[in-house]
């Protein structure tokens, strides 16, 4: 029975006991013993082991709500929430720029974004306009936007394709990520965070700066990510938060051991995109007390977060009180993208072993994106699975593993492109180590070794002209490798073996 159902059943007895004059410990007794005879043992297990992740997570919520509501009702913009920042404390450091040394003052980002909205209004700008920022991340990226959404202009931010009509008409989207992140990861207005995220984005405009606008933490702007200076950043400007997205920890794990990655002061790092298979090894090394994952994007309906440091999970609904937090995972046609319905019309929940799966205990997990899982051999490749095998067997190096067409062959081979810069990787050696930690239909058909593998302005690995390209040494310099499952080892492949490949004379 289902834990709503086993309490409901639990409830229910007290109820119809207490109306017939049963005594309330009588009833109690008889209330638990049908709800542990009803499988309660496992609901039990649930609260005892959730109650408190629960609780935390409902007050969360329900303070985002509040003051979301608040905000709305009162008309607020951002522009107006940062007044009342730089009205508490005007002369406390706003943004400190890292390449410089120079550091913004909260009093001195209001008057930069004034001079903004006046020069703007001056010269014929008004409400609903569009003007687009080209910029690298500096303090004057701010101060641009900001001052632009002082007189009702939307600021178009080139690199993400983002209006953040936000600013300008309410702060729905805006408010609720910052404040989110906020009162989940209990932040306060004496953190220092370093952002070394692009500012165009959403991670490094929102969750980073947004904390400085609306609720008062400094915040250290990084022009562009440095894995070598990272943490000589944190240690320096004394950073008790840090921000990351897609391959960011990947590549401070990749880094010599240094003095500075324990001598700082983070005790919290927030982002998406940690992978599970180097959670562990990331806040060991480093001596990171909190992880805080979440799932979701300014253009979702609803989001997930990890508040409790549960390793792997990206966020939780509750499974006591499921619809506190009315969410659900449903199964999508990965074709049309529309959702799919059953006899009745409803949506179908997804079951173990889909994109984004959950435990017992409600957290969430996320496997894969959609569209980056392949059928080979009548069996689901999970490409960020292997994707963090590689990565973990050639110390942390960049790697994309996808599925490619071969003629006459059902299914998608996998193949996977590894930076190799240095030319040394052997493709012998690790397909003995990927014996060790693979089955046989995840291990990749096809290697290609190029000096890097493209990624985009948030460090996530791109795919699309990889998988154009495929297997086809006419198409690339780089080098290409076959698994000949005769011979047990990977070969070269040239346009001749190619040729053997796609006739069909060589056995896959």
């Amino acid at each position: 029975m289902q834990p709503v159902g086993v309490c409901t059943a639990s409830l229910g007895s007290l109820g119809l006991m207490r109306f017939f004059g049963v005594p309330w410990v009588w009833s109690l007794a008889a209330a638990l013993g049908i709800g542990l005879g009803s499988g309660g043992w496992r609901l039990l297990r649930v609260v005892c082991k959730t109650a408190m992740r629960d609780l935390f997570g409902l007050s969360v919520l329900l303070r985002v709500k509040y003051n979301l509501r608040w905000h709305q009702k009162a008309k607020h913009t951002v522009p107006k929430m940062f007044q009342d920042v730089v009205r508490r404390h005007p002369d406390k450091v706003a943004l400190i720029y890292e390449a410089t040394g120079e550091k913004w003052t909260f009093r001195w980002l209001d008057e930069y974004s004034n001079a903004v909205a006046n020069f703007f209004y001056q010269h014929g700008f008004r409400l609903g306009d569009v003007i687009a920022i080209f910029m690298e991340s500096r303090p004057e990226f701010v101060g641009l936007w900001l001052g632009m959404a002082k007189v009702g202009i939307e600021a178009a931010l080139i690199n993400f394709n983002l209006r953040l009509d936000s600013l300008v008409y309410c702060i729905t989207t805006y408010y609720r990520i910052a404040a989110f992140g906020y009162y989940a990861y209990r932040m306060h207005p004496e953190d220092i965070l370093y952002n070394c995220l692009p500012l165009y984005h959403s991670a490094g405009n929102i969750m980073g700066v947004g904390q400085c606008l609306i609720h008062g933490l400094t915040v250290v702007i990084k022009k562009k990510f440095s894995a070598s200076r990272f943490w000589d950043d944190c240690a320096k400007y004394r950073c008790t938060i840090i921000q990351y997205i897609g391959e960011i920890c990947r590549y401070l794990l990749n880094q010599p051991v240094r003095e500075s990655e324990t001598q700082h002061c983070v005790r919290l790092a927030v982002g998406n995109g940690l992978r599970p298979t180097i959670w562990e090894d990331f806040t060991k090394r480093f001596r990171i007390k909190q992880i805080g994952e979440f799932y979701g994007a300014t253009e979702c309906n609803c989001s997930i977060a990890n508040v409790d440091g549960k390793v792997g999970a990206c966020g939780f609904n509750s499974r006591i009180l499921p619809n506190v937090y009315p969410i659900r995972l449903v199964k999508v046609n990965e074709d049309t993208m529309e959702l799919i319905r059953d006899s009745r019309g409803l949506c179908v929940p997804c079951r173990p072993g889909d994109v984004l799966v959950m435990d017992e205990l409600g957290y969430m997990y996320f496997r894969d994106r959609s569209g980056d899982t392949f059928r080979w051999r009548g069996e689901n490749v999970s490409t960020t699975e292997v994707e963090g095998m590689l990565s973990h067997i050639l110390n942390q190096t960049d790697v994309a593993v996808y599925g490619v067409e071969v003629p006459g062959v059902e299914g998608k081979a996998g193949m996977a492109a590894i930076a190799d810069p240095k030319t040394k990787v052997n493709p012998n050696i690790l397909y003995q180590e990927l014996q060790k930690v693979l089955p046989s239909y995840a291990r990749p058909i096809f290697l290609r070794l190029s000096p890097q593998v493209d990624t985009t302005g948030t460090f996530k690995i791109q795919k699309t002209r990889l998988q154009r390209e495929g297997f086809d040494p006419h198409q690339t310099s780089d080098r290409l490798y076959f698994l000949d499952l005769k011979l047990g080892k990977y070969v070269p492949l040239d346009e001749c073996l190619h040729a053997r490949i796609c006739s069909g004379k060589v056995a896959l």
